[in-house]
C-alpha cells in the first residue's frame, strides 16, 4: 500500500515509499523518497506480495514485515515490524504468497491453502471470523489440491488444480 519493492536479477532488494508501518522493511518506521537496499541475504527469491505489510518467499523460507494488527504477519503476534522476520510455516513447503489488505495467504507445494490475519468476514476460510495470528490450514479445502490463490480486501479466491487440468 503506497510502496514499492524491486528485486534485481541478482536478488538484491529496494524498497521505497510509504514505511510508516515498517512496510519496507529497511528497520525503521519511516517513509523513503528513494530505493534503499535491504541489507539481508533471503537466498533465491520464489514470490513476493505487498498490500499494508510485504512478504517474501525466499529459498530460505517466508519472510514478512510491515503492518501487524491483526496478525496479518504471521509471527504469532500482533505487532508492526520494521524487519524482516521469519515465518513459522511448519512442516509446509511454501510455493506461493499473497496479501489481503489485513489477512494473508499461502499454497504448499503439496496444495494446502493456509491463511492468517483478519477473519472478521470469514476471509480466512477457516469456518469462523476469528482471526489467527500464525499461518494454519484450511481444512475445508484440504484435499482440493490448491493451485494458486489470490486476496482482496476482505476476500480470498483460490484456484484448484484439478480446475486447471480439466481446461476450466
Amino acid at each position: 500500500w503506497n510502496h514499492a519493492i524491486c528485486i534485481t536479477s541478482d536478488e538484491h532488494i529496494y524498497t521505497f515509499g510509504n514505511g510508516s508501518d515498517g512496510q519496507l522493511g529497511t528497520g525503521k518506521f519511516q517513509d523513503e523518497l528513494s530505493p534503499v537496499k535491504i541489507e539481508r541475504m533471503f537466498g533465491y527469491i520464489i514470490d513476493c506480495a505487498a498490500f499494508n505489510h510485504t512478504m517474501l518467499l525466499t529459498s530460505t523460507g517466508l519472510f514478512t514485515w510491515g503492518w501487524g494488527e491483526h496478525g496479518e504477519l504471521g509471527l504469532g503476534s500482533t505487532e508492526n515490524q520494521c524487519s524482516p522476520c521469519l515465518v513459522d510455516v511448519g512442516e509446509h513447503e511454501i510455493i506461493e504468497v499473497t496479501c489481503g489488505a489485513f489477512h494473508s495467504a499461502a499454497v504448499s507445494k503439496d496444495g494446502l491453502l493456509l491463511t492468517w490475519g483478519l477473519g472478521t468476514h470469514g476471509q480466512l476460510g477457516h469456518g469462523d471470523t476469528s482471526s489467527q495470528t500464525s499461518p494454519y490450514v484450511v481444512q475445508y479445502l484440504q484435499d482440493k489440491h490448491i493451485f494458486e490463490v489470490a486476496c482482496g480486501f476482505s476476500h480470498t479466491i483460490v484456484i484448484q488444480a484439478s480446475q486447471i487440468d480439466e481446461g476450466h
